[in-house]
């Protein structure tokens, strides 16, 4: 069961670690989504070294038939979400399920912070997508570790 379960799963680091500073878009990496027909969305932030008075993220997820171009929007209503406090908690975690069933091969998560007020407002996150529910068997040559 759990070896069934990595086969049909795979971690993408959608967003590397960066600090933003000021109201930005942020546009991921190419993901192959190749044989995958969902995902979980993970947006991960640290403790903020300037907290704003306002803040707000608002994610979607972009596709396209070319991994370095052409991406058009495919899922825009992911809940915008955010707060001051949020980012001056030890830190913030959101999760949400994405149906990548229509999508075209490549994926990208798009990430648009807002700030309001504070002096030099920005933050520290990162976004992972893990692919799910892949339709075909692997290769057979996956490495699956367990504990010792």
């Amino acid at each position: 069961m759990f070896s069934k379960f990595l086969e049909r799963t795979n971690l993408a680091a959608a967003v590397l670690p960066v600090i933003t500073v000021g109201t930005a878009t942020v546009n991921g990496i190419a993901i192959d989504r190749n044989g995958y027909i969902s995902a979980g969305l993970a947006y991960i932030a640290g403790i903020n070294p300037s907290v704003p008075t306002g803040f707000t993220v608002a994610l979607k997820i972009q596709h396209s038939a070319l991994s370095g171009s052409g991406y058009v929007d495919f899922i825009t209503s992911i809940p915008t979400f955010g707060t001051a406090a949020d980012l001056s908690a030890a830190s913030v975690a959101k999760y949400f399920d994405i149906d990548l069933t229509g999508a075209k091969q490549f994926v990208r998560v798009v990430a648009t912070l807002t700030f309001t007020g504070g002096a030099s407002p920005s933050a520290i996150w990162a976004a992972e997508l893990v692919l799910g529910d892949k339709n075909v068997e692997p290769a057979g040559n996956s490495v699956v570790y367990l504990a010792d």
